[in-house]
């Protein structure tokens, strides 16, 4: 139906361009705008139509009001009132005609003497009127009853999914800003620990050659190279991190493979068992917990050593539990060891993502054994329909017992 087409929408843009051109499509209008509250000035605005219309109707704010002469847009924002006019006639005698604005927004179709106009307020799931949908020149005679019930469904259901959709772009603001914070943190911890290193080796460098030991100076010469191309690429990453593919409202999987294909990590495989939309925060949480994972599978894991060495991504969930799943059957480390090194920045990422959104973290690994990590949080979504045998289990390659001599739960 159209409450579920408009519920799969998630930027506003999108949403708005499917009301109007549904709107016209369904009522065989020649045109359809959508006009939508702002609650700071207690005004309309033109957010979108099926067809071009003139540039000052775009810009143009309507003072919500049931004066006369305050338009007939405002006038059905201000009592909630559905209006239907056979002409353009009808139109001029009503209280609230402009005829600067309301003619302006009746150029355009095909014959202006004989307009046809419906506008109807939009309710949202509380009654409150959030704006106006209207639609105008009815291909084949005027307007039905039946014409303005199917509009006024229309209308709430944009109404009411305009507010989610704002809702949803304000969470992932929020998310962002977040990140921004936490990325700020990093560059200044990396730039810390940076300076203090090269102060240090630059040092020891300086002595080396005041002890005409060349040997020496040459090899600490090569180790700040080779730490600075670290941190160059390290920087480089932090950078590329913040072009994410989850901003466009793609999900947690195609913003994975993505990072790996940016990464050119070879022999991994996503899995989309979930198939549906999560909240922007556990979206993202869970794409920079993903990140940190496939990075140190490329650095770390060392899959061209192994026979058949591959990695596997699946995200999964049941009920009101999402989980991700990763892992790779490369050479593996010493879980409680590393965890509770000073090395461990990595590790220590992802258990603040997983706590930001209140998950948990599991980490299994031993050195020959390969890497599993499993992050799971709930979140409240339904079941998708169809869902695949053995929905919500762990897939097929997490089924086997973990070694919980070496299992590591972080949060």
């Amino acid at each position: 139906g159209i409450g579920e087409s408009m519920a799969q929408h998630t930027d506003l843009e999108g949403l708005y361009q499917m009301i109007v051109h549904t709107g016209a499509r369904s009522l065989n209008a020649t045109e359809c705008s959508l006009y939508v509250k702002d609650q700071n000035t207690n005004s309309l605005l033109f957010v979108a139509s099926n067809r071009q219309l003139a540039r000052p109707i775009q810009s143009t704010p309507l003072p919500i009001s049931a004066e006369r002469g305050a338009g007939l847009i405002p006038y059905a924002a201000a009592t909630g009132e559905s209006l239907n006019f056979t002409s353009a006639e009808e139109c001029r005698a009503h209280s609230a005609w402009c005829e600067d604005y309301c003619r302006n927004c009746l150029l355009g179709l095909p014959d202006l003497s004989c307009c046809t106009l419906l506008l109807v307020p939009m309710r949202n799931s509380a009654g409150e009127i959030t704006g106006v949908l209207r639609v105008r020149g009815k291909e084949n005679g005027a307007f039905s009853e039946f014409d303005k019930d199917l509009l006024t469904t229309l209308a709430n259901h944009a109404a009411t999914n305009i507010e989610r959709v704002r809702h949803v772009e304000q969470l992932r603001e929020e998310v962002l800003q977040k990140e921004r914070k936490r990325l700020q943190g990093d560059l200044h911890d990396t730039m810390n620990i940076l300076h203090a290193g090269v102060m240090l080796e630059a040092e020891n460098i300086k002595i080396q050659l005041e002890k005409q030991k060349n040997a020496e100076a040459r090899e600490g010469i090569e180790q700040l190279l080779q730490s600075s191309r670290h941190v160059y690429r390290d920087l480089r990453g932090l950078l590329e991190n913040l072009r994410l593919p989850l901003q466009r409202g793609e999900g947690v999987i195609p913003a994975l493979r993505h990072y790996a294909e940016m990464m050119r990590c070879q022999h991994i495989q996503f899995d989309d068992a979930l198939g549906i939309a999560l909240p922007p925060d556990v979206e993202y949480a869970l794409v920079r917990i993903g990140q940190v994972a496939l990075h140190n599978i490329v650095r770390h894991a060392r899959l061209d050593s192994v026979p058949d060495g591959q990695a596997r991504v699946v995200l999964d969930g049941q009920d009101d539990l999402v989980v991700l799943w990763i892992e790779d059957n490369g050479v593996g480390f010493d879980a409680q060891a590393k965890l509770h090194s000073e090395e461990a920045l990595g590790l220590k990422s992802m258990r603040w993502w997983a706590e930001s959104i209140g998950g948990s973290l599991w980490i299994d690994s031993q050195p020959g054994q390969g890497t599993k990590i499993r992050v799971a949080v709930t979140s409240k979504f339904s079941t998708p329909r169809n869902a695949p045998a053995g929905f919500g289990n762990p897939p097929r390659a997490f089924r086997e017992p973990l070694n919980c001599t070496n299992r590591q739960e972080i949060v």
